[in-house]
């Protein structure tokens, strides 16, 4: 059983391997919203390959399977992005170019285009007001955002500075 955040089972998710289908209600700084009325933690929400669906699953994470369109169901995880204590480790990737985010500049996630991402997700087993179960924190994430063709037209030949974002 998962025992605590800061352990060995972490897990790690890649898009480019099929793990991660696509990414659903981003919200990564917490800001209050119809389904975050107090905009208590981040979040975002993870549409699952169907075998790591029930891998998690069997893991006691707290994976939803929900109807598609076409009658099938897929497996999605909500993720959850803290920033106190233990923050974890962002990156927006653009162009090569890596960028690590903090607690403001992660917004930036909320509204890019994501083309690839890789996650490694610490699942946390909680128990609570008479409620239990394994919650999946973001430890460690890379987010590549899609390319921009202008980028590279305006980007000044003789700058080794990093991209602002």
């Amino acid at each position: 059983m998962l025992t605590n955040r800061f352990n060995s089972n972490n897990i790690n998710l890649d898009s480019n391997n099929g793990d991660i289908k696509s990414i659903l209600y981003r919200n990564f700084t917490g800001k209050p919203d119809q389904f975050n009325p107090k905009g208590q933690m981040g979040n975002f929400t993870i549409v699952l390959d169907e075998d790591k669906g029930h891998e998690l699953e069997a893991a006691g994470l707290n994976v939803k399977w929900k109807d598609t369109p076409d009658g099938d169901k897929e497996p999605r995880l909500k993720v959850f992005v803290r920033y106190e204590n233990f923050p974890p480790h962002v990156y927006r990737v653009i162009n090569g170019n890596i960028k690590e985010l903090d607690a403001d500049s992660v917004a930036l996630l909320d509204q890019d285009d994501i083309q690839d991402v890789d996650l490694v997700i610490s699942p946390y087993s909680y128990e609570f007001n008479g409620r239990k179960g394994v919650k999946a924190y973001l430890s460690k994430g890379y987010f590549t955002i899609v390319e921009d063709p202008y980028m590279n037209k305006h980007k000044d030949e003789n700058s080794d500075d990093e991209l602002p974002f």
